[in-house]
């Protein structure tokens, strides 16, 4: 099989736009109930909740800390790379590179 290592990580052009999307969507989704949770908690109700997560302040304090960088943004990213760069070499010969691509995903929230 003749196609790069980006490729093979599920890497390309054709498509980036919906899966980037796709995901951001869903785990909006997801995180809702812990939103409408923390929102329940607060004395000042959704409207403080949505004010505090999108205060300027807290989110310059956030980025210019470089443990919450390396925790929030690296961390995950380099996981994702490093174990992916692992696994796809291993399963696309076994399974090909279709089923691999799908399966590296479900093997890393396995593990």
């Amino acid at each position: 099989v003749h196609v790069s290592v980006w490729e093979l990580m599920g890497v390309r052009l054709e498509g980036l736009v919906p899966a980037a999307i796709l995901p951001l969507l869903l785990t909006m989704v997801f995180y809702l109930g812990t939103l409408v949770h923390s929102a329940m908690d607060n004395p000042e109700g959704f409207t403080g909740e949505l004010q505090s997560a999108l205060d300027v302040q807290s989110w310059r304090m956030c980025v210019g800390d470089a443990v919450w960088l390396r925790n929030q943004v690296v961390a995950p990213v380099t996981e994702e790379l490093v174990f992916r760069g692992a696994m796809l070499p291993m399963l696309v010969p076994c399974t090909g590179p279709t089923t691999a691509i799908f399966m590296a995903p479900l093997l890393f929230g396995v593990g």
